[in-house]
Parts: C-alpha cells; sequence; structure tokens
C-alpha cells in the first residue's frame, strides 16, 4: 500500500479499507492495518464496522445492547454509503502478494 500511495500519498485524507481480505481480517490484523495507513500520511485509517467488530467490543459493550445483532445494527451507521464520494479510490490485488500467498497455504 505504502509503495502505491508513498509516504505523503495520503496526506490530510482518511483511507477507507475494505474487500474480502479485510473482511477476513482478525480486528488485531485490522488494527495493524489501519496503523500503517498514517505510515502513508493519512489521518487515520479505517475498516467498515462487522460482526468481527461487535465480537471484538461484547465484552465492553454487553451491557448497552440486547443482543449482538443489535449491537451490529447500531455500528452499521458508521459504514459507507453505496454512493459514497471519494476523492480518490485504488485497489490492490493483494493475492498476488506472496506474503498472502504463503499464508493461506499455510492456513490451508
Amino acid at each position: 500500500m505504502i509503495q502505491e500511495l508513498t509516504v505523503n500519498g495520503a496526506t490530510n485524507r482518511v483511507i477507507e479499507f475494505r474487500g474480502k481480505i479485510v473482511d477476513e481480517m482478525s480486528m488485531d490484523q485490522r488494527m495493524t492495518l489501519c496503523n500503517m495507513a498514517v505510515e502513508a500520511g493519512a489521518t487515520c485509517g479505517i475498516c467498515l464496522p462487522d460482526m468481527t467488530t461487535v465480537e471484538y467490543l461484547w465484552e465492553f459493550i454487553e451491557d448497552q445492547y440486547h443482543d449482538k445483532k443489535e449491537a451490529f445494527a447500531a455500528f452499521s451507521v458508521f459504514r459507507s454509503d453505496n454512493d459514497a464520494d471519494y476523492a480518490e479510490t485504488k485497489t490492490i490485488d493483494v493475492s498476488k502478494l506472496e506474503l498472502y500467498r504463503l499464508l493461506h497455504q499455510w492456513a490451508a
């Protein structure tokens, strides 16, 4: 990502990470990814909230929601609109990265 954007390529921007690979990531992996956005000059990086988010936060928020489904619905207001207008979009096919291939071979 940083090779593509350079160290100043996202200055004064927020990077939103999304896609199948991000959806499969643990919260720790997502936090690492978002932290790396700063290395590209971004203000921050974000991943869309989903059930992985709810599961990660559940012990801290369970007294605020009837169940996890309700928490997910509440967090969904923080998801991007389908017709959101972005300053720029980039698609990076991580399946072509050697580390991705090695990790998926190891997990199989």
